[in-house]
């Protein structure tokens, strides 16, 4: 499956400069290259990338694909538990809560499928990967919000579109200072090799941005899962404007937790 996403782009742009973000999927390449054609003649930013599972939410017996049974046992397990989770809650038409949600219980699964499957060690590698995962999501809301702040000003200008340029090579430098403090893991660096654009900043954080929130929610609850679950479908009743501003309340929520000793990881 070939995935289209394609926020606002600013340069060229003949609308405003937003963050419309669409997560649309093509089983055909060309067709998805076709609608990201159309979107950027529109003036958008585009993103075409081959999506390596997905879920059908229960319309189909989703199929175990090849594209990430070679991923290896581990990421087989991180990916079952992120469809999953869809098919437990999904709310149409808000990408953010979804994808925000199922990556928080797929490190919740993770967590709990190494605690009884692997050393010591490789338990202690996962939450040094969780951490650099949400040091870089911190960066990405940083930037996210400095978008943001240069989008709300008036229509598309010559001054606007190098302010763009200034903020991504901006982006870069942040992200090099970031790899150095990590012993120059490259992980991110794929991200940053080519085309960076609002389209890439927008799909990254589909998957990151409210997971401190949901992680809190889960502190709150124990980490007893079918608590939170409950929880999280009483957001998901809400109307968006309602989740967002019940979420935005449990951001700094998880920080507070965990400083006072609750929560610890199961395992």
């Amino acid at each position: 499956m070939w995935g289209a996403p394609g926020p606002g782009a600013l340069a060229g742009a003949p609308r405003g400069c937003c963050w419309r973000a669409w997560d649309r999927g093509y089983y055909d390449r060309q067709d998805a290259e076709q609608f990201a054609a159309e979107l950027r003649r529109e003036g958008y930013d585009t993103l075409v990338g081959g999506v390596s599972a997905y879920s059908t939410l229960g319309y189909f017996e989703d199929p175990v694909l090849s594209s990430f049974l070679r991923l290896g046992t581990a990421e087989v397990a991180r990916t079952v538990f992120h469809e999953l989770a869809h098919q437990l809650i999904f709310v149409q038409g808000d990408s953010l809560f979804n994808e925000s949600f199922a990556t928080a219980v797929e490190n919740e699964g993770m967590r709990r499928w190494l605690a009884v499957r692997a050393t010591p060690e490789q338990r202690a590698a996962f939450e040094g990967q969780l951490e650099r995962k949400a040091a870089f999501a911190g960066l990405m809301r940083d930037y996210r919000k400095k978008f943001h702040a240069l989008y709300g000003t008036a229509g598309p200008s010559d001054d606007q579109r190098r302010a763009k340029v200034a903020l991504l090579d901006a982006l870069r430098r942040d992200y090099g200072e970031l790899k150095t403090a990590w012993g120059g893991h490259a992980g991110y660096d794929k991200f940053f090799g080519e085309d960076l654009n609002n389209a890439k900043l927008v799909s990254l954080s589909l998957y990151s941005e409210l997971v401190p929130a949901f992680e809190a929610l889960l502190l709150l609850e124990d980490r007893d899962l079918p608590r939170f679950y409950w929880r999280v479908a009483t957001l998901a009743a809400l109307d968006k404007e309602a989740r967002r501003s019940a979420l935005g309340t449990l951001l700094p929520v998880r920080s507070n937790v965990l400083q006072a000793g609750q929560g610890k990881p199961a395992g």
